[in-house]
């Protein structure tokens, strides 16, 4: 991987600059976001992703309606940021999201797996005893 706390640097710096250039709803914002996102998830700071993921996900719904393939990106990586902070329900509702926006448009067979086997995974870790070790 590159420099990732020279990327989130620079992210910082773009969402910055073009909410001062372009308001806090542009559509270039968005992408920004999850790449930002994308960057701190590897960053392990899963709490600043989350809120990365959650502002990608608010624009591109405001300004592409909910048909749009990003939101599905999105919202499968705020499942992601919930299970690595151990919130498995959160998880579950946010493939069940992901899985929703599935059915609104067209999308390849792949993502639908993808969905899937995250939203399985969730739900067996919503089963276990609250003590039990993940394997």
């Amino acid at each position: 991987m590159g420099d990732l706390p020279q990327a989130q640097v620079y992210f910082r710096q773009s969402i910055s600059v073009t909410e001062t250039v372009h308001g806090t709803g542009h559509p270039a914002l968005a992408e920004i976001y999850e790449g930002y996102g994308d960057v701190l998830y590897a960053l392990r700071d899963v709490v600043a992703a989350r809120r990365a993921y959650k502002c990608a996900f608010r624009i591109v719904e405001a300004v592409y309606g909910m048909q749009d393939q990003r939101l599905f990106e999105c919202a499968l990586k705020l499942g992601d940021t919930a299970m690595a902070r151990g919130e498995p329900a959160k998880a579950v509702l946010a493939y069940e999201r992901a899985a929703t926006l599935l059915k609104s448009g067209l999308h390849p067979e792949s993502d639908h797996l993808r969905v899937q086997e995250r939203l399985i995974q969730a739900q067996e870790f919503l089963k276990r005893p609250a003590n039990a070790v993940p394997h």
